[in-house]
């Protein structure tokens, strides 16, 4: 198979540089967006992103089988976390941008506080 002017032969493993596919753009000075926000179009309606766009899971046929399972789950730690806990942002006004490795987070982390609900 030909990639460019390479010759790729069968059975070649070659790394793939996240920095290079979600690592800002030279030609863009635009900040990634880090809010909630970035999953809203123009209308305030709710737009998917795109499943290629982060490797883990891929997308298309070869999709991550276990995909839906690791969402589940994250949204039942998630749930149980918050129904005891009162969750909140230190800190909502600095803006924050993503750190691109394997998993995706904000660099710098998150400062929340954290209080036990009294319900």
């Amino acid at each position: 198979m030909k990639l460019f002017f390479f010759v790729l032969l069968p059975l070649l493993a070659f790394p793939v540089l996240l920095y290079c596919i979600y690592g800002p753009s030279k030609q863009s000075k635009a900040k990634p967006k880090s809010g909630p926000d970035r999953w809203l179009n123009k209308d305030g309606e709710y737009r998917p992103m795109n499943p290629f766009r982060f490797p883990v899971f891929h997308a298309g046929p070869r999709m991550c089988l276990g995909k839906d399972m690791a969402y589940i789950q994250m949204k039942a730690v998630a749930a149980s976390v918050m129904e005891k806990f009162e969750i909140e942002v230190v800190d909502k006004e600095r803006e924050r941008e993503l750190e691109y490795i394997m998993i995706l987070r904000l660099k710098g982390g998150l400062p929340v506080r954290v209080r036990e609900r009294n319900d």
